[in-house]
């Protein structure tokens, strides 16, 4: 199954966004560079090249201020909002992609869970202006439902929305969308029901959950809220995938030398990470063929080829903590929606 025999695909079974015909099809392009593999060179920021975006010239993307950003500036000056948040986009190949979606299974069409579906998106359709298309063709019409008995009041409330994950791809540059038989892991959110927005005592995440939390959002694969014992974001991050997603990545691929080498590899500058519109810190995960996929339980496990999978971490209860909010704010107040 590749971009050039699919179209946007989503039977019931499985999520696949995959490259539409005409219209969508990026154009031929001059062969890139032989990808080196020196140690890798530092701007004058210090920054190494393959850690910074790069933009192609011509006329660049504007996008539309959204009803996230202004909200996203409102949350984190609450003390919920403001609560340290780590989150990842994987970037893996096709096969990776493929096999995670399916792993993940069918979403569930009956109440409302975070996240509510994965999907593969190829990156020659990760442009900020032409995700929407992409994902909308795979977006479940069940969920779509769901999102409109979930807010029977507003006649958009099915409608997907891309602002969250078009906003952090246009941050990542033009070299992604050139990356050959790779896709974006995205995800997506579905809006608050009445009953939850009635039932939460809280006035101005009562406004949130009302007002903003309205629409199912398209989003990076995953995010969470930092726990007291977890000394990185990135560490944030890969529980979440683990616990949300059901994918366990080795710790060989989080780490920032691993991930320069792969960049460098390929020929692409594309950021290790970037903080969304909601402050959290996102880790750009790019995989290659390097990584085998094998599946350990209910985890599906990617590690490096040629050696045994590691046994995912036992899943570890969060710290009890009184609670200041209700718990149907936690999925967006407490950062379980970039």
């Amino acid at each position: 199954l590749t971009p050039t025999t699919l179209g946007a695909w989503s039977p019931a079974h499985l999520h696949l966004a995959m490259a539409a015909g005409t219209g969508t099809r990026s154009s031929p392009r001059k062969q890139r560079r032989k990808p080196s593999t020196a140690a890798p060179r530092r701007l004058a920021t210090g920054q190494p090249r393959e850690a910074v975006a790069r933009r192609r010239r011509g006329r660049p993307v504007k996008l539309r201020t959204g009803i996230w950003k202004a909200a996203g500036e409102k949350l984190q000056a609450t003390p919920a909002g403001s609560a340290p948040k780590g989150g990842v986009l994987v970037i893996a190949t096709e096969t990776q992609a493929l096999e995670a979606v399916i792993h993940f299974g069918e979403p569930d069409v009956t109440k409302r869970r975070e996240p509510q579906q994965l999907m593969a998106i190829p990156c020659a359709l990760c442009r900020p202006l032409v995700v929407h298309a992409a994902a909308a063709q795979a977006f479940d019409p069940r969920l779509q439902q769901l999102a409109q008995s979930l807010r029977p009041d507003l006649s958009h409330a099915s409608l997907i929305r891309d602002e969250l994950l078009s906003t952090a791809l246009d941050g990542l540059g033009s070299d992604l969308w050139s990356l050959q038989g790779h896709c974006c892991l995205a995800s997506i959110s579905m809006p608050f029901s009445l009953e939850e927005i009635q039932s939460c005592q809280n006035a101005e995440q009562r406004e949130l959950m009302q007002d903003i939390c309205n629409q199912p959002d398209l989003k990076v694969t995953t995010c969470g809220t930092c726990r007291p014992d977890e000394a990185s974001p990135a560490i944030t991050a890969q529980r979440a995938l683990r616990e949300k997603c059901k994918v366990h990545i080795e710790d060989h691929f989080w780490d920032e030398d691993a991930q320069l080498g792969v960049r460098r590899r390929l020929g692409v500058g594309i950021p290790l990470r970037f903080t969304d519109v909601l402050g959290a810190k996102i880790s750009v995960l790019l995989l290659t063929d390097e990584a085998q996929v094998t599946k350990q339980g209910d985890v599906l496990c990617i590690h490096k080829a040629g050696q045994p999978a590691p046994q995912p971490p036992p899943p570890v209860p969060a710290p009890h903590t009184p609670a200041r909010l209700p718990a149907t704010v936690a999925a967006m107040a407490m950062a379980d929606v970039p």
